[in-house]
């Protein structure tokens, strides 16, 4: 039988950088499955003030960087980083990873729902032709917007780039509404909602047969800089590549070259290198970009999913069973 785990400190992060408040009742949640942790919130600097040591830190990304890191690091019984969030990038990224013992563990399922329906949102943006509808009311022209070539699913192609809990949830939407569904993963699966899934090498023939392209895959050292002009030429011209993981993922300034000369038709962003997004950026103002502001994930139902699955994997950990979601370190 596994051994329990005694929980004595619990930090939980509250980042201002990322804007992730707290609520008090989610800190009452924590004491009772918990209760006999102390329990820190706040800044990691806040959390600093009040102790020198944390057996768990509930965490943004900002937590592993400078400082913030420096004190984490210096915590002789933290074992286990639980993220608020589906990525853990940012903490696979850092030293924390070599802290002696540690676990690392997301939130990867919370997020499936509010980032589908998002990036169903972004597909029909261009599918139903909003953008020339938005431009015929400003213009006034009635015309103009009765001649949007308005299409449908039945005759496009989605192209997900990872198929994890939250790209498999795309499929199933994307399925259900008539879209022809294909994937791409480093180690394909199978799923009754796409029709094929091919292997990373294979990037060249997946691109070119997608009208949407959606990138959901996590921000690794194989992805970082995936998407620039190469595979933008590979791509339909009027197709669209939807990213809603990682902005590192994508080589910005190749996209907007592309976007300039008609390589593709459009971008849909929510993710960028540089968060917030710089004022000289010139996505602000591209006719062939909407933005969406790292807020794919945000429902107000998405922040009880989240809670739940870390006061889920509180348990497990006190009881010494698998965590959710736990990854794997080398």
């Amino acid at each position: 039988m596994a051994e329990n785990m005694e929980l004595k400190r619990i930090g939980i992060h509250q980042s201002k950088k990322h804007g992730f408040p707290v609520k008090q009742e989610f800190v009452d949640k924590v004491r009772a499955v918990a209760p006999g942790a102390a329990i820190y919130v706040g800044t990691i600097e806040e959390i600093a003030a009040q102790t020198d040591d944390l057996d768990v830190i509930v965490a943004m990304p900002d937590a592993f960087e400078g400082a913030s890191l420096d004190f984490l690091m210096r915590c002789p019984n933290l074992k286990w980083i639980q993220s608020w969030l589906s990525g853990v990038d940012a903490i696979m990224a850092s030293d924390a990873i070599k802290i002696e013992g540690v676990r690392v563990s997301a939130v990867r399922g919370a997020h499936a729902s509010a980032i589908s329906h998002h990036v169903i949102g972004f597909i029909y943006y261009y599918l139903r032709c909003f953008p020339q509808l938005f431009e015929a009311r400003n213009k006034r022209d009635w015309h103009l917007g009765k001649a949007a070539p308005l299409d449908e699913a039945l005759s496009k192609t989605v192209g997900l780039v990872g198929l994890g809990n939250i790209g498999m949830e795309i499929a199933r939407k994307c399925h259900i509404l008539g879209f022809r569904v294909l994937a791409i993963k480093r180690s394909p699966v199978e799923s009754e909602f796409v029709e094929h899934c091919y292997q990373i090498d294979q990037l060249d023939s997946f691109l070119a047969q997608c009208d949407y392209v959606v990138v959901i895959c996590p921000l690794t050292p194989e992805s970082r800089g995936m998407f620039g002009k190469h595979q933008f030429e590979v791509m339909k011209k009027d197709a669209v590549i939807i990213n809603v993981a990682r902005g590192a993922i994508i080589k910005e300034d190749e996209l907007i070259d592309a976007l300039d000369c008609g390589e593709i038709a459009g971008a849909a962003l929510d993710a960028f290198c540089d968060e917030p997004l710089l004022p000289d950026s010139p996505f602000w103002e591209h006719e062939k970009v909407i933005l969406s502001f790292h807020q794919a994930a945000t429902s107000p139902l998405t922040k009880d999913r989240v809670n739940d699955v870390i006061l889920d994997n509180l348990t497990r950990y006190q009881e010494g069973r698998p965590l959710l979601f736990e990854e794997v370190l080398k």
